[in-house]
C-alpha cells in the first residue's frame, strides 16, 4: 500500500470507529425512539451542552427529516479541543507539521511529507474545526497535484516549489498570529481593517494591544470572523456614549484577547443565566472559536456582582477566574499557549 493510500485508509479507519463506538450508536438509538418536536428539543439542548455544534440548531416542523439531518452530525465527531491544540502544536516542533511549513527546513520528498501527514493529521482530521481542516486540505490537495505530475520520491521544496508555495504561505499565515506577516497574521493590523471594514470610528473602538500583540497558534481568519461578529453586536448593544476596547494580555499557559466596553450599567441578573440570549452573530462566535479556544462571557448583574458564561457549554465559570473588570460586558476569548 502506498503512503498516500495509507492515509487514506488511516481516515476510514478512524471514522468507522467512531460510528461504531457505543456513545454514538446509543445517541443515534435514542434519536430513533423520538417522534415529536418538542421532544426533539429537548435532545438537541442536552446534547449542545457537551457539544456545540447543536448550540441554537433549528428543530424544524418535520420531525423525521430533522431527525436524519441530526443523524447525519451525530455520524461525524465532534470536534476536540485537545486533538486541535495538538496539531497546531506539530506546527511548532520539528517531528510534526513545523518540517513542512518551515523556511530552514531540507527538501523533502513527496513521501516523507505524507507521513508526516499520516502521523499527525489523518488520525484527527475528523475532529478540527472545518475552517482549520479546510486550508489543511488545501496544502494537501497541493502535495497530491506535486505527486501526480513528479511521483512519491520527488524533492519538494515547501516553501519555494510552485505547486505548493502558496498553500504553504496560506497555511503559516492562517494558523499563527504574531510579528512577521510573510509567515503569521498581524493581529492589530488585521482588527484595524475589521473596524474599517465595519464602519466603526477610532473613538468607539480603542485598541489597546502593543504594535505586534503576541505570537500564538491558533486558526487566524476563525477567531478575525469571530472578532468581526462580537464588534458588530457591540456595536448595536452598546450605549454611544460607551467605548469599546480590546486588548491582548500572556499569563501563566494563555493568551487572553478581551473585546469589552466601560458601561457603568449591569445586565439583567438572568440574562448569564443560560446561552438563549446569544443569536445571530453571537452564536456564529460560538462554532467559529469552538475548539480553537475558550470563549466566556463576562458581565456585572443589576445586583452589581460579575458572573462568567462559558458560551460553549453554558456553564457558570468560578468566580475565581473573573477579570480585573469591575464592569462593563467582555467577550474573553482564552487560547492555549503552545511551548
Amino acid at each position: 500500500m502506498s503512503i498516500i493510500e495509507q492515509g487514506k485508509s488511516i481516515k476510514v479507519n478512524t471514522l468507522r470507529k467512531f460510528r461504531e463506538s457505543l456513545k454514538v450508536t446509543s445517541l443515534q438509538a435514542r434519536l430513533d425512539l423520538i417522534n415529536s418536536e418538542s421532544e426533539l428539543d429537548l435532545f438537541v439542548k442536552e446534547i449542545a451542552e457537551k457539544d456545540a455544534r447543536f448550540f441554537n440548531i433549528s428543530v424544524k416542523p418535520d420531525v423525521q427529516k430533522t431527525k436524519i439531518d441530526f443523524k447525519e452530525i451525530l455520524s461525524y465527531p465532534p470536534i476536540d479541543s485537545n486533538k486541535v491544540q495538538g496539531v497546531l502544536k506539530s506546527l511548532k516542533t520539528n517531528e510534526g507539521f513545523k518540517k513542512l511549513v518551515h523556511e530552514n527546513s531540507p527538501d523533502l520528498s513527496v513521501s516523507d511529507c505524507y507521513e508526516v501527514l499520516c502521523e499527525h493529521y489523518d488520525p484527527i482530521v475528523y475532529f478540527l474545526p472545518k475552517l482549520l481542516k479546510d486550508d489543511f486540505e488545501f496544502w494537501k490537495d497541493n502535495l497530491g497535484k506535486a505527486a501526480e505530475k513528479n511521483g512519491e520520491s520527488y524533492l519538494i521544496n515547501v516553501i519555494k516549489d510552485p505547486i505548493i508555495a502558496n498553500a504553504t504561505k496560506q497555511l503559516k499565515i492562517n494558523t499563527r498570529f504574531g510579528r512577521n506577516t510573510n509567515e503569521s497574521s498581524h493581529i492589530v493590523k488585521k482588527i484595524q481593517g475589521l473596524i474599517k471594514d465595519i464602519g466603526l470610528s477610532d473613538d468607539k473602538v480603542k485598541i489597546l494591544i502593543t504594535s505586534h500583540g503576541a505570537t500564538f497558534y491558533t486558526h487566524t481568519p476563525s477567531i478575525l470572523k469571530s472578532i468581526n461578529k462580537v464588534l458588530q453586536s457591540m456595536s448595536l448593544h452598546t450605549d454611544k456614549a460607551d467605548t469599546i476596547y480590546i486588548d491582548l494580555s500572556k499569563r501563566d499557559k494563555v493568551v487572553e484577547l478581551r473585546v469589552f466596553d466601560d458601561s457603568k450599567k449591569g445586565v439583567h441578573n438572568e440574562l448569564l443565566n443560560d446561552r438563549d440570549f446569544a443569536h445571530g452573530k453571537l452564536s456564529d462566535v460560538v462554532q467559529l472559536t469552538n475548539g480553537l479556544c475558550k470563549y466566556w462571557i463576562e458581565s456585572t448583574l443589576e445586583d452589581e456582582t460579575r458572573k462568567i458564561l462559558n458560551m460553549h457549554d453554558g456553564s457558570e465559570i468560578n468566580k475565581s477566574e473573573l477579570s480585573d473588570l469591575k464592569h462593563g460586558f467582555a467577550h474573553r476569548f482564552i487560547f492555549q499557549k503552545i511551548s
